[in-house]
């Protein structure tokens, strides 16, 4: 299961910022971005969407704390979002 992988993964790089922040990257800012547009066609409130403070500037706070060496662990992370989104959606009824 992608779950165990990826929390076995995030184990092995817990103590190293640059790859956590890589981490972060993803998927904060799929949340900051494309999540704001999921909100806007999703029923209901869509609150999981809901940030606090302006969303640009978090946006810019995160780039600000990012570099091209994390490169290679946000493609990690990105493949690990797609296998965790594959796994989740053996349970959506078809």
């Amino acid at each position: 299961m992608a779950t165990k992988k990826y929390l076995a993964h995030m184990k092995t790089i817990m103590n190293d910022a640059d790859k956590l922040m890589a981490h972060v990257y993803v998927r904060h800012m799929g949340d900051l971005s494309g999540g704001q547009m999921i909100k806007k066609r999703i029923p209901g409130k869509g609150t999981f969407y809901d940030f606090e403070g302006d969303i640009k500037e978090t946006k810019e706070s995160i780039r600000a704390k990012t570099n091209d060496s994390m490169a290679d662990e946000a493609k990690i992370c990105f493949d690990y979002a797609t296998e965790l989104f594959k796994d989740m959606m053996q349970y959506v009824p078809k």
